[in-house]
C-alpha cells in the first residue's frame, strides 16, 4: 500500500555508460509538468562520467534517488529500481531516450480504477538508419481506446518496457521481475504483466522519444546476425513457465501460436555457423515446454520437428498465421484469410467476401 506521502509515479532510469545522452534524459524527466514523481536512477557500474552526472542532478532535485551497483545488466538495474519504488504507478525511461514535458500529467488520468496498463506512442529517432521506418511502424498504435486485455490484444502489443505505465500492486502480487543475463528481457516482463491485466489503455500520441543507435542492443539485433538472438527462446520460456504456474496456458494459446510463427525469422537472424546449434536448441525448447504436443499441427512446429512431413503436406495444405491455404502441388488455390481488414476468401489470387474483423 502507498502512504499519503508517496508520490503519484515512480520513474526508473537504468544507467550504463550513457554520458552523451544522460543530461537530456534527466532534464526531460525533471521538467515534467506532473511534479509529484520520484526518479530512481540506477547506475549499473558505469565506467564513464554517468555516475557524476547522476550525483549532480540528485544534489539539486530531491526527487532523484541514485543507486550505484556493480554492472549486472539492464535487468539487474531495472529490478533494483523496482525494489525501491514507493508509488502505486511505475514506469521506466532508458537513459539515452527522453520524453515530452506533459507525458505523465496527461497519461496518469487515463489509468482509471479498472485499467492496469497504459501503452503510449513512440517517436523513433533513427538518424537515417535503414530500419528507422520499420521501427516506427512497429510502435504505431490505433485510435485512443481502453480495451479488455484479451489474448488477441496481448499478442499485438509491442514488447518494450518503457512506453508503458504499470501498477505496482500487480507487479508485487505476481512477483514480476526482469530475467537476468539475456536479451529480450522486456519481452518477458511485458508479456507476463499484460496477461494479468483487466483492461489496457492505448494512447497513440508519441510522448516517448526512442533514440535508436547502431551500437544499442536493438541496433545490433536489427543490423547484424547475432548469437544473442537465441535468447528469444529463454525469454519466451520465462513467460511460458509463468503461464503454467498461474493456469494461463490454455487462455493464451493464440499468443503462444503467434510466437511460434516467429521462430523461423529468429533462425534467419543467427550467424550461419550457429544455425544447426540453434535448431537443436529450438527443438529442445519445444519439447521442454511440451509445445510439440500442445501445437502438434502448428505450421512452425511441424516445420521444425518433422520437416519431411511438413514439406509433403505443404504441397496440398498450409496453415499460416495470415491464412489457411488449400494447395495443389504447392500452389495456393483457395485461402481462408486471417489478417484483419482483408477480404475473408482468396481464390487463385483474387480476394472476395466480407472483411476480417
Amino acid at each position: 500500500m502507498t502512504s499519503p506521502s508517496s508520490p503519484q509515479l515512480s520513474v526508473i532510469v537504468p544507467v550504463y555508460n550513457v554520458e552523451p545522452w544522460l543530461r537530456r534524459c534527466l532534464d526531460s524527466i525533471c521538467k515534467q509538468t506532473l511534479r509529484d514523481i520520484e526518479i530512481i536512477c540506477v547506475n549499473d557500474g558505469s565506467t564513464d562520467h554517468s555516475a557524476d552526472i547522476l550525483e549532480e542532478y540528485a544534489a539539486r532535485d530531491p526527487r532523484i534517488r541514485v543507486i550505484h551497483q556493480a554492472n549486472g545488466g539492464l535487468s539487474a538495474a531495472r529490478n533494483a529500481g523496482l525494489d525501491l519504488c514507493r508509488a502505486e504507478l511505475i514506469t521506466t525511461v532508458d537513459s539515452d531516450d527522453y520524453i515530452d514535458p506533459e507525458t505523465y500529467a496527461e497519461l496518469l488520468p487515463r489509468m482509471t480504477e479498472q485499467t492496469d496498463l497504459i501503452c503510449f506512442g513512440v517517436q523513433v529517432e533513427a538518424n537515417d538508419l535503414d530500419w528507422g521506418n520499420k521501427m516506427q511502424r512497429y510502435f504505431t498504435l490505433p485510435d485512443e481506446q481502453t480495451l479488455a486485455a484479451t489474448p488477441q490484444l496481448v499478442a499485438k502489443l509491442n514488447d518494450t518496457a518503457w512506453n508503458k505505465i504499470y501498477r505496482r500492486e500487480l507487479i508485487e502480487r505476481f512477483q514480476l521481475r526482469y530475467p537476468h543475463g539475456i536479451w529480450y528481457e522486456d519481452f518477458s516482463f511485458t508479456r507476463m504483466y499484460s496477461s494479468i491485466c483487466r483492461n489496457i489503455r492505448l494512447t497513440p500520441k508519441r510522448y516517448y522519444h526512442y533514440v535508436l543507435r547502431e551500437s544499442s542492443i536493438m541496433g545490433q539485433s536489427l543490423k547484424h546476425k547475432t548469437p544473442k538472438i537465441i535468447d528469444r527462446l529463454t525469454s519466451m520460456g520465462v513467460v511460458l513457465d509463468f503461464y503454467e504456474r498461474h493456469g494461463l496456458t490454455e487462455r493464451f494459446r493464440p499468443v503462444i501460436s503467434h510466437w511460434l510463427h516467429q521462430l523461423p525469422i529468429m533462425m534467419q537472424r543467427l550467424p550461419k555457423d550457429l544455425i544447426r546449434d540453434g535448431k537443436g536448441k529450438t527443438v529442445d525448447f519445444l519439447r521442454r515446454h511440451k509445445l510439440d504436443q500442445l501445437f502438434a499441427e502448428h505450421d512452425t512446429v511441424l516445420r521444425i520437428m518433422n520437416p519431411l512431413w511438413y514439406h509433403l503436406r505443404c504441397l496440398f495444405y498450409r496453415d499460416k498465421e495470415t491464412s489457411t491455404q488449400f494447395r495443389f502441388m504447392g500452389i495456393p488455390i483457395f485461402s481462408l484469410v486471417k489478417r484483419s481488414k482483408r477480404r475473408r476468401y482468396r481464390l487463385l489470387g483474387l480476394s472476395f467476401g466480407p472483411r476480417v474483423s
